[in-house]
């Protein structure tokens, strides 16, 4: 990976190369909905009657940073021995208090399923209760595609869109954050976007967008009170 920093202030930036794990990064690839549309068609095929395909690949989508001085960096990738489905790939790096910050690999996990496909991943940390959250939308495999989000480390993704109807453009506007502070919930949420798609209703055909906000987090015993 190539790393490019810029220090608040400075008119100068840096970069350094870091030696990652391989990792799959094939194309092209096929994740079917019930419905047999390929929802992840134009995240990694470009064709002739889909140039805009293949956007944005492999390219990080996720970044986010922790106290612990960790640049976590998440994308989607491919399918091989070990992840026969495609999944989100994810590096964390150490970054010392240098000017320029030298960069070091912490660890290199990933967000995967034997039957399940996950992409488009995005990332935040949580400043009250230091987790880091994410979104990212998941399917195929006789599931249509959906939004999911969930905490890194609980080994589990919570669905948030009931989508009833494939397609083959998918996938944009993943986001999260960190809610503002409230009294009720002193930073201890987490905002998040994503949809799903679902039928026209009858007399119309084909799909609309099922935006949803989702707002999900730890109890607020995991923060300080604020004021």
């Amino acid at each position: 990976m190539r790393i490019y920093s810029l220090k608040e202030g400075s008119n100068t930036y840096y970069w350094q190369d870091v030696n990652i794990s391989s990792w799959a990064n094939n194309t092209p690839l096929t994740s079917n909905t019930p419905d047999g549309q390929n929802w992840i068609n134009f995240l990694f095929n470009p064709t002739t009657q889909n140039p805009g395909g293949g956007f944005p690949l492999n390219a990080v989508l996720g970044l986010t940073r922790d106290f612990s001085n960790h640049v976590w960096f998440a994308w989607s990738a491919g399918t091989d021995n070990n992840f026969p489905r495609p999944h989100v790939e994810m590096v964390t790096l150490n970054a010392d208090a240098n000017e320029p910050p030298n960069f070091s690999v912490n660890q290199q996990v990933q967000i995967w399923n034997s039957v399940y496909t996950f992409a488009y991943p995005a990332l935040a940390l949580n400043a009250c209760s230091a987790e880091i959250g994410f979104s990212l939308e998941g399917g195929g495999d006789g599931n249509y595609e959906n939004h999911l989000v969930g905490f890194w480390g609980d080994f589990v993704a919570y669905i948030t869109t009931e989508s009833n109807v494939g397609s083959t453009r998918f996938g944009d506007y993943v986001t999260i954050r960190q809610a503002p502070p409230t009294q009720d919930n002193p930073g201890n949420l987490f905002d998040a976007f994503g949809y799903g798609i679902n039928a026209v209703p009858p007399p119309g055909t084909g799909g609309q967008s099922d935006p949803h906000y989702v707002l999900f987090g730890r109890p607020p015993s995991f923060c300080s009170p604020i004021g």
